[in-house]
């Protein structure tokens, strides 16, 4: 009788043991489903405000696609009306007596003056950051932004270079050269020898064409492309967005 006690004892203290170690493990087990669980919202909240930052900065990038876009328009309808003055100037079609009349007062600065086509990429640099967040898709539209700021942006950005460049380059050697420049640059006064040398000088007339050859012909030409570029990729990124 004693030794059917002693083994119902011990048979009682290894299903106690037993079950104690069935909840432990059962805890543990809750224990890392919560800790699962904690994690997967977290990180479907991160993944949630990833995908906010990246919708707030396509509306950036199509805000700086629209300025620019409009900024290349400024710039394509200058440089048509300037082309063709231009080219009526290397023809030899003006006279003194022409750059004399105040209708023609874009002719005394043809060629000394420039301005660069300034391309907006705060959006894009800041788009660049949460590429770890795109889609297939997203990435597939990407390179497509990725083409027009980094390839097209450098030429542009390379001809606004040389054509600066070149316009410093003609003002030095005025400065240098000619007696009348400090009247002209410091008050607009025009003295009848400037006014021979811009109508006459076969050196006025060489830079003017290389001028021309760097604004008209390529300058221009690469901004054309550029607002083709940047009207298909203000559409994928309004595309974008409405996914997004």
């Amino acid at each position: 009788m004693a030794k059917a006690n002693v083994k119902s004892s011990e048979l009682s203290k290894g299903q106690r043991f037993k079950r104690f170690i069935i909840r432990a493990i059962g805890e543990v087990l809750l224990i890392v489903i919560g800790i699962l669980i904690a994690l997967k919202i977290n990180n479907l909240n991160s993944e949630y405000q990833l995908r906010q930052k990246i919708k707030a900065t396509y509306i950036q990038v199509e805000n700086d696609l629209k300025e620019s876009i409009a900024n290349a328009d400024e710039f394509i309808k200058h440089y048509k009306e300037q082309e063709e003055l231009t080219d009526d100037f290397i023809e030899s079609k003006f006279t003194v007596e022409d750059y004399s009349k105040p209708e023609n007062a874009e002719l005394k600065s043809l060629g000394l003056n420039f301005k660069k086509m300034i391309i907006k990429t705060n959006g894009f640099d800041k788009l660049k950051t949460y590429s770890e967040g795109f889609t297939a898709k997203e990435l597939k539209k990407f390179g497509k932004l990725q083409a027009m700021y980094i390839d097209t942006k450098a030429l542009i950005d390379q001809l606004n270079g040389q054509i600066e460049a070149h316009v410093f380059g003609v003002i030095d050697r005025l400065s240098a050269k000619q007696p009348w420049f400090a009247n002209y640059i410091h008050s607009g006064d025009y003295s009848k020898e400037a006014l021979t040398y811009f109508a006459t000088a076969p050196q006025h007339k060489n830079d003017i064409a290389f001028y021309s050859l760097l604004t008209h012909k390529n300058h221009c030409r690469f901004i054309e492309e550029f607002k083709i570029e940047a009207e298909e990729c203000l559409k994928l990124v309004r595309g974008m967005k409405r996914v997004g």
